[in-house]
Order: C-alpha cells, then structure tokens, then sequence
C-alpha cells in the first residue's frame, strides 16, 4: 500500500502570492507551484493508485479501463 496523504489533493490559489497550492483535507502539501507543476503533483496519488493496481494486483495485466483511466488522468496534468 502506497503511504501518502490521503484525500483529495485539491490545488488552490494562495491570496496573497498569487501562487498556487496543493492541499488534502485542509493539509498544505506543497505551495509555491505553477500551473504545469500543481497539476502534476495533484495528479500523484492517483498516478501512484494505477501503478500500484496495474503491477501489482492485476499482475501487469492491462485492460482498455486501465487505459483509458490513464488517458484521463494525463488530460488532468495537461489541462486538456
């Protein structure tokens, strides 16, 4: 099991630097970020889940759900 802050990872906008955040249930996780990097980092507890179930609890097997929960979560860390 992956050890990590759980909960959602929410990004937000820090009021007074304009920077943005990344918070889990009320818990600073990382702060300072830009755009491209707090999309990133709020996309890694669910990266980490999909890697995590793909390799080790389906045995490297792939299936078209797995991909296209993939392609999702990359469209989250695009922005697309």
């Amino acid at each position: 099991m992956i050890n990590h802050t759980k909960g959602a990872w929410k990004i937000k906008k820090l009021p007074i630097t304009g920077g943005l955040a990344i918070y889990a249930d009320g818990e600073l996780i990382a702060g300072g970020l830009t755009e491209a990097n707090a999309q990133l980092i709020a996309s890694a507890p669910k990266m980490a889940e999909w890697i995590e179930r793909v390799t080790t609890k389906q045995g490297g097997w792939i299936y078209q759900a797995d991909l296209d929960e993939a392609k999702d979560i990359l469209a989250k860390v695009e922005k697309k």
